[in-house]
């Protein structure tokens, strides 16, 4: 299914014959031996953490190379960490569309010189919801489409900005993989903390938490300019009220694509 997808975009010529396969990939990976791939794009020294999950090196590679490939189709300014506002400030307006709009996210994320990549194929033995990392003298934002939702995009995107904002430095990679227990995670919770922050302040939480109602959640979305759906969303990942999530707030979640 992998490399199907880099064929579909149009990465890889399709071959029938094994040795044509190895040098399809060999070509696109730019590696002469395939044994260099996981020295080459999966290094743990570069990762903030292990990776634990019954992981494919092979398949994690591909995937970090094709937002490679994506990144060099992309012209971006210089960056500095201080551009992050400027960039919130930018886009804060797209919060209260349907959908986001990711041709938008990612002229307004280059021009203030942060590459970035939505990944909308769910690769298979990537179990990956999100990466941050340099690439060349940028950082890179880049995005898995898993579970396709409105609230959860825009979280792991300011979810990934406030990495940038506050964490990344160049050789590194901060990667987020399904199911990983971040209770002691540092770095995670302030991440957390930045894009709830930015998405929805704890006054207006308070608020609609309070006054749990299809109303409220209308209202307070109405007020912040954000869609319905970021407030449902932070609803759902509250465990003290998650029964109202299921009853009555799941009307609000639009899909990504």
């Amino acid at each position: 299914k992998n490399i199907g997808i880099l064929i579909k975009r149009g990465l890889l010529e399709k071959f029938t014959k094994a040795e044509d396969k190895i040098r399809e990939v060999k070509s696109f990976m730019w590696v002469s031996l395939l044994s260099s791939i996981e020295s080459l794009y999966v290094q743990p020294k570069y990762f903030r953490q292990s990776l634990k999950f019954e992981k494919n090196i092979f398949a994690l590679s591909l995937w970090l190379r094709l937002w490679e490939k994506i990144c060099d189709t992309q012209t971006v300014n210089g960056f500095s960490k201080s551009n992050v506002k400027k960039l919130i400030k930018e886009i804060k307006p797209l919060l209260s569309k349907d959908r986001p709009d990711v041709e938008k996210i990612q002229v307004m994320c280059n021009t203030h010189g942060i590459y970035f990549v939505f990944i909308e194929e769910n690769f298979e033995k990537v179990p990956v919801k999100w990466v941050v990392r340099y690439y060349k003298d940028n950082p890179v934002l880049q995005l898995s489409n898993k579970w396709n939702k409105t609230d959860i995009f825009w979280f792991n995107f300011f979810h990934e900005l406030g990495h940038i904002a506050q964490h990344l430095w160049k050789k590194q990679t901060l990667i987020d993989i399904e199911s990983k227990d971040k209770t002691n995670d540092k770095i995670e919770h302030e991440a957390d903390k930045f894009a709830l922050s930015t998405l929805l302040s704890e006054k207006a939480y308070k608020d609609v938490r309070e006054n749990l109602s299809r109303v409220a959640i209308l209202r307070t979305a109405k007020l912040n300019s954000v869609h319905p759906s970021i407030v449902a969303g932070r609803l759902a990942s509250d465990e003290s009220v998650i029964n109202f999530w299921f009853k009555e707030a799941s009307e609000f979640r639009t899909n990504v694509l």
